[in-house]
This record gives structure tokens, C-alpha cells and sequence, in this order.
């Protein structure tokens, strides 16, 4: 009993203190810059907030497994906009950390590269393959020569990050319909 009193009092400080002085998890200041710029474009008349959105036990292992690193919920006014993931996939030699941007009924608003490692394939960050990827949900395929097109000499990260879109599309849609 001790240790889940504890527990819960250590919970409820560290709510506190995220409250307090703003949150800063995984999500580097580097990518942050890019977030915001995104989020800019995305509700150009919103001033949108990313809040962390608690993922239980029971999914938190499957999204370790498919590269999540952080997911957020989306504010604006109080008013929940949608979803964003953090998350990373496997490039030839690294990996790379993108952004999938969620509207509220699970639809890709925008995915964006945060950061590329490598010294070839970097045409996957561009915003003409990454535009491919609005609109699509879960019923989608999101399948690469299918609903996306490859780029030649990023095989690699384009089969990744396609793969990457997918798995994240559908997590979301558990976790939320879960929750």
C-alpha cells in the first residue's frame, strides 16, 4: 500500500509541475521549432498547443514497437484539434524522426521530417512525396506503389516511413476508440 501511495503522490507532483512550467518530453527544441511552423500552417487563425497524450500499459509496448517516441493531443482554445506522433524509422544506416499530423477523425493532415541523418535519400523529407500521405486514415492501404509512390535512391526510408504511416494509423485509431 506504501508504494502506491507513493506512487500516486509522485504522479500527482509530476502533473503538477508539467502544469506549472509547460511540458518538455522527448520532442527536441530543434524539432519543436519545426512542429510549430507546421501547426502554423496547418490552423493558420488557431494558436494550437501540443499536450501529451498518456498512452496506458497495455498499448505502450506496441508503441515502442512501431517507433512512437511521444504522442500529443492537439489544443486550441480548449478545443481538441486533433493528434500529433512523434516518431522514428530506419533510414539505410540511422534512423529518422518525422511527424504525423492527425485531424479528429484520424486523418492525415500533414506528415513532416523533423530530422534526416543520412547523406542520401533526403528527398523523402520534401514536401511533394510527403503531400501524398493527406487524407489517408486507417481503410486506407498506405502502402508504398499503392496509395504512395517511391522516391529512387530512398527505397529504404520511403518503405519506412510508408510503413511507419501505416502502423501509426492504425495504432491511433485503437488508442483513441480505446480511450
Amino acid at each position: 500500500m506504501y508504494s502506491n501511495s507513493l506512487h500516486f503522490k509522485f504522479t500527482l507532483l509530476a502533473m503538477v509541475f508539467i502544469m506549472a512550467f509547460g511540458y518538455s518530453g522527448p520532442l527536441p527544441s530543434s524539432h519543436l521549432k519545426k512542429v510549430n511552423k507546421e501547426l502554423k500552417q496547418l490552423w493558420p487563425e488557431k494558436d494550437v498547443k501540443i499536450k501529451p497524450f498518456l498512452i496506458d500499459n497495455a498499448n505502450s509496448q506496441l508503441a515502442e514497437n512501431i517507433g512512437i517516441e511521444e504522442v500529443y493531443a492537439l489544443v486550441s482554445d480548449g478545443n481538441e484539434l486533433g493528434f500529433m506522433v512523434y516518431f522514428k524509422v530506419a533510414s539505410k544506416f540511422d534512423v529518422f524522426d518525422l511527424a504525423l499530423f492527425y485531424d479528429t477523425n484520424l486523418l492525415i493532415k500533414s506528415m513532416k521530417v523533423l530530422e534526416y541523418r543520412e547523406d542520401h535519400g533526403g528527398e523523402v523529407g520534401s514536401s511533394r512525396w510527403l503531400k501524398q500521405f493527406i487524407g489517408l486514415g486507417k481503410d486506407d492501404a498506405i502502402r508504398l506503389n499503392d496509395d504512395i509512390q517511391g522516391i529512387s535512391g530512398a527505397t529504404i526510408s520511403c518503405e519506412s516511413a510508408t510503413k511507419g504511416a501505416k502502423d501509426i494509423t492504425v495504432f491511433m485509431n485503437k488508442l483513441v476508440k480505446d480511450e
